[in-house]
């Protein structure tokens, strides 16, 4: 059971406030350390903290005071909850989130994770579909 399903909703918002502060500190090295905090979050309350935190990174980098680490982490953060690589651009992740919340996306339950561990469907070998049993994944084939 993840921590996240532990915490009651008080708990939850007191933590969102932290992350908040952390996140948006001019010191690098509170941004760090949130990142620590972040997986006790549920999605509600994580996209929009860090899709903005990506947003302020971004800008404070653009401005000679930002931390590509921090943009970075907070990049890996989003990934690590959506289970997608849009990249570095916050107004696309906005969108995104946006499309989570209207009900046009379904975003990755299990996040990186389940894909990595190959719970996503659809695995992309030959036309999205995996490989018949006893045949090599790895041996040259065409797709028709």
């Amino acid at each position: 059971m993840a921590i996240k399903d532990e915490l009651d909703d008080a708990s939850l918002d007191q933590l969102g406030g932290l992350l908040t502060r952390l996140y948006t500190s001019p010191d690098w090295r509170d941004a760090t350390r949130a990142r620590f905090l972040c997986p006790a979050l549920d999605l509600p309350r994580a996209a929009p903290l860090l899709i903005e935190s990506l947003s302020l990174w971004t800008r404070r980098l653009e401005e000679g005071a930002g931390s590509r680490r921090i943009q970075h982490e907070v990049l890996e953060q989003l990934r690590r909850i959506s289970g997608r690589s849009i990249g570095l651009h916050p107004d696309r992740w906005g969108l995104w989130w946006k499309a989570v919340r209207e009900g046009r996306i379904t975003p990755n339950p299990g996040g990186a994770e389940a894909i990595l561990a190959g719970e996503r469907p659809g695995a992309a070998f030959c036309g999205g579909a995996p490989p018949p049993t006893g045949r090599n994944p790895f041996e040259r084939r065409t797709c028709s």
